[in-house]
């Protein structure tokens, strides 16, 4: 479990690939960099404790900046004591620009359970993208 500052965006350190064909998702910055413009789909998944949130946002990012996609939930972390969110977008990106999901979440000690650095094992946290067209 890694302890996350309460109500404050947080990076996600998704720090290990299973494929990153071109090396477009860097896992120290944690983004995708788009090689061409396209479109893609965008997926999440936190797994996290309950420590009395009220909710969760996941968001994804265009640049750092620009906030594409926000999915605001409850579930399932109010009604259980840990759970997972997921979160989705297909998005038209534009090449040279970079994409990232990150977790805003209000507990009074808010935990997501990552993985170890360079494991493989990304069953309980992870995002990925595809090019659809």
């Amino acid at each position: 479990w890694t302890s996350i500052t309460q109500a404050s965006e947080y990076e996600i350190p998704f720090n290990s690939t299973r494929l990153n064909r071109g090396n477009h998702f860097s896992i120290s910055t944690y983004k995708f960099t788009a090689p061409i413009d396209c479109v893609m789909m965008f997926q999440l998944q936190v797994y996290m404790d309950s420590n009395s949130a009220n909710y969760t946002r996941l968001r994804f990012y265009e640049n750092n900046t620009t906030l594409i996609h926000e999915l605001i939930t409850d579930a399932p972390e109010c009604s259980v004591p840990e759970g997972a969110s997921q979160s989705q977008v297909l998005l038209d990106v534009t090449a040279g620009r970079t994409y990232q999901w990150k977790l805003y979440k209000d507990g009074t000690v808010p935990q997501v359970y990552l993985p170890s650095p360079g494991a493989t094992n990304l069953m309980h946290c992870w995002c990925s993208g595809y090019m659809v067209a």
